[in-house]
């Protein structure tokens, strides 16, 4: 018989269709829950946690309280143990939630017939770096603060290292041959001050006397690096002329006051009394109404509803957790399953769990983590799998049967989510991810657009290498190359955009631009294909992010793209 298909319909589809009727008479017997009834939950449970009246569940807020105990009811409705020692299934942490200046902030120059009182905000303002303190003390001038053997420069090298001690150091932002792109620009501002106070600075006051040079940052940052002096930055002018003045003595007070919430993981446990534990886990946190760093959403405040980000990677986590509990073939490990909370400010959660076990975490034999795992394009059915260079045993991965996916694997153990904070602790990992939206970190990530079909095809797939891994014993854990200290570029600049992590192709694919950064500003579109910013071909990610690092904040770059085929040129001022 002769089927006439309309031009229109996609042979991708085809091909899915006939994989998934195999996947159900094969892979999927071996799932206890019918394909139905495994749709339907998924949808529970994503309907319930992307709801409006949880506002966004934002890490600390009432809605993390609302969506914490849902979570908890499906855990003690499946029997599952909880963890000592966390009291019904919390595991709580202290994050801070708010930084601002206090009211002891004040800066002044004390010589004679001279004092100044210099305002705040309008002559200076504490850095970032600053701790709260007092330092009152004769001020000298350590130069640019920099050290750099290689360019013969020594700026401490006149001073002495005995009399300096305990003094208000007086550095210059700039760089010592004043040209934009410096010899000396890995030597940044934070360096500067780790070296002062290495070498006994009471505190350090800041200044810019050249054109070329940026001045610091000047907003308050939840995440900070934050030291115990008070360290400012001055650009009024009479400070600079009191460095002429013999032996100025300043006064510097700072006050830099934290707020601090309470977040939560949730956390349940399969004890299968064995030597090695798998742990399992997905965020469970969003960005509220849009007030939490990260939102890219313009207006008034809305709820961040999250369905995708990461509703999809909690109820496919609910979803495993039914499956392995009475699971005899998934017996040969114990299984830990935790919901992370604060992932969205910086992987709060996730690192506090791993600091939380202890040496317990070398019994872990692997992690599995899902973020945003609901709305597979069906056409084209990539799944991306990062982290598979983490274990020589993620090898086994090429024998699991797949006719659902066209996987996409990523060898690198770093990443924007919770797996990094196992990494980090030599824990071999893999990140499941379906793919970037336009919805992303906007109020209209909502379930209406939950691919249902595509996320049960992501938790049978799942399970699967779950039972593969049950049958190898412990993983040999694997450093990735784009993690080693010495190759991370560091960089001070950001294009804004969203990259496509599913494009298989040379170059960066731009998925999304924010209108008011750079890439937007110069004209970059949804589609293009970035291939050379500056002198660097940007042929992966890794390259990508080496191009930004040779740049520093105010630079106009060539940035090379394929446009519908065609190479465009266009100027960006990072």
């Amino acid at each position: 018989m002769q089927l006439n298909l309309p031009n229109s319909f996609n042979m991708a589809r085809i091909l899915f269709v006939i994989a998934a009727l195999l996947y159900y008479s094969n892979g999927s017997s071996q799932f206890v829950k019918p394909h139905i009834q495994l749709k339907a939950d998924l949808k529970k449970h994503i309907l319930f946690l992307a709801n409006d009246s949880l506002q966004g569940r934002a890490t600390g807020t009432r809605g993390e309280g609302i969506a914490s105990d849902y979570i908890i009811k499906q855990y003690r409705d499946l029997g599952l143990q909880t963890m000592m020692p966390y009291d019904n299934y919390i595991q709580p942490f202290k994050f801070t939630s708010k930084v601002y200046l206090g009211k002891k902030n004040t800066l002044k120059y004390i010589e004679s017939g001279n004092n100044g009182n210099f305002p705040l905000h309008k002559a200076f303002y504490p850095l970032n770096n600053s701790g709260s303190g007092v330092a009152f003390a004769r001020a000298i001038s350590a130069g640019f603060g920099i050290v750099a053997p290689k360019l013969n420069h020594d700026d401490y090298s006149p001073l002495n290292k005995d009399e300096i001690k305990g003094k208000i150091f007086i550095i210059k932002v700039g760089y010592p041959d004043a040209k934009i792109h410096s010899a000396y620009a890995e030597y940044d501002v934070d360096s500067r001050i780790d070296l002062a106070i290495k070498n006994g600075a009471a505190g350090i006051v800041f200044i810019n006397d050249q054109d070329s040079a940026f001045n610091p940052d000047s907003t308050m940052k939840i995440k900070s690096n934050r030291k115990n002096i008070p360290i400012v930055f001055c650009g009024d002018k009479r400070l600079t002329m009191s460095r002429q003045a013999k032996d100025p003595v300043y006064f510097i007070e700072t006050e830099i006051i934290k707020e601090e919430k309470t977040g939560h993981n949730i956390i349940a446990y399969i004890d299968n009394e064995q030597e090695n534990t798998v742990v399992i886990g997905a965020h469970y946190d969003h960005l509220g109404m849009g007030e939490i760093s990260g939102s890219l959403h313009k207006g008034k405040p809305e709820a961040h509803n999250g369905a995708d980000d990461n509703a999809s990677g909690v109820a496919a986590l609910l979803e495993l957790a039914s499956q392995l509990k009475n699971d005899p073939k998934t017996a040969n490990n114990n299984y830990i399953f935790v919901a992370f909370s604060g992932e969205e400010l910086g992987l709060y959660g996730s690192s506090h769990f791993v600091a939380d076990m202890g040496f317990g975490i070398k019994a872990f034999n692997y992690m599995l983590n899902m973020d945003m795992v609901g709305r597979l394009d069906s056409t084209k059915n990539i799944l991306a799998v990062n982290g598979t260079g983490t274990s020589p045993g993620w090898a086994l991965l090429d024998s699991i049967k797949n006719l659902r996916f066209i996987i996409k694997k990523s060898e690198s153990g770093v990443g924007p989510s919770d797996h990094t904070s196992f990494y980090k602790e030599k824990v071999p990992v893999l990140h499941f991810f379906t793919g970037n939206h336009s919805d992303y970190h906007k109020p209209g990530d909502d379930e209406i657009y939950i691919n249902y079909e595509g996320e049960a095809q992501v938790v049978y797939y799942i399970y699967n290498i779950i039972l593969q891994m049950d049958k190898q014993g412990k993983l040999t854990f694997s450093a990735t190359k784009d993690n080693a200290e010495n190759d991370r570029p560091r960089f001070k600049v950001t294009m804004g955009i969203m990259p496509d992590y599913l494009y298989e192709g040379t170059g960066i694919k731009v998925d999304g631009v924010t209108a008011e950064k750079p890439a937007g500003k110069a004209g970059i579109q949804k589609g293009d294909i970035i291939i050379e910013l500056g002198n660097i071909k940007t042929t992966n990610m890794q390259q990508y992010m080496k191009a930004l690092g040779a740049n520093n904040k105010g630079d106009k770059v060539p940035c090379k793209l394929l446009r519908g085929g065609k190479e465009v040129t266009v100027q960006v001022v990072l």
